[in-house]
């Protein structure tokens, strides 16, 4: 797990008491030239004061630190699932490798395929949900269906059939099935851990 936040932590309780001792110093002296008196107990209340908000400070850390490697892990999770490539093209060149290795599994074969109209969810940031329409003949209704049950179940990365046409024999002049399908899935270009992986 990333170190990295735990030292930012350090670093801005460090900065901040730096600070309050500075602020401290200086009423210390503007009031001692005023009076002793009230410039030794103002300076005992601000200290107190400097202490209850460094201690708070320290336990609110753990939150911090919690939470932020809970997102980390979240993020890592999430990752699994998403391809990640340096290009929009890469990425379905990818996902049709994919398709074909489980179509293979199933008994099948690829005859074309072609990508989906890309979009991007979240403005501004590198995730594209990405897409290949695909094309081929199933002479065993089996086949087709471990094929759905494959692409539906694999999580690495995430897909889903976003439409699908069986078309039978008559329709089509030949034997066997006819199927054009839609499988859709999440891309993620360039950098693919930007929570903090790589700063540490």
């Amino acid at each position: 797990m990333n170190s990295k936040p735990n030292t930012r932590n350090i670093v801005l309780v460090v900065i901040v008491i730096a600070m309050l001792v500075m602020v401290l110093r200086d009423r210390s002296t503007a009031s001692a030239e005023s009076g002793g008196e009230v410039s030794l107990r103002q300076s005992q209340q601000d200290a107190s004061g400097v202490t209850r908000s460094i201690e708070a400070m320290l336990e609110q850390r753990t939150e911090w630190e919690s939470a932020h490697e809970s997102a980390q892990q979240a993020w890592a999770d999430a990752m699994e699932t998403i391809i990640k490539a340096p290009s929009v093209n890469v990425a379905e060149s990818s996902l049709r490798a994919v398709l074909e290795s489980e179509m293979r599994d199933a008994g099948l074969t690829l005859s074309v395929s072609s990508p989906m109209p890309r979009r991007t969810p979240i403005e501004g940031e590198p995730l594209r949900v990405i897409g290949l329409t695909l094309d081929f003949d199933v002479t065993n209704p089996d086949a087709l269906y471990t094929l759905l049950d494959r692409i539906e179940n694999t999580s690495a990365p995430l897909m889903e059939v976003s439409d699908l046409e069986i078309r039978g024999p008559g329709r089509t002049g030949r034997s066997g099935l006819h199927v054009k399908m839609d499988v859709s899935a999440m891309a993620w270009l360039g950098d693919a851990d930007p929570i903090g992986g790589n700063d540490g």
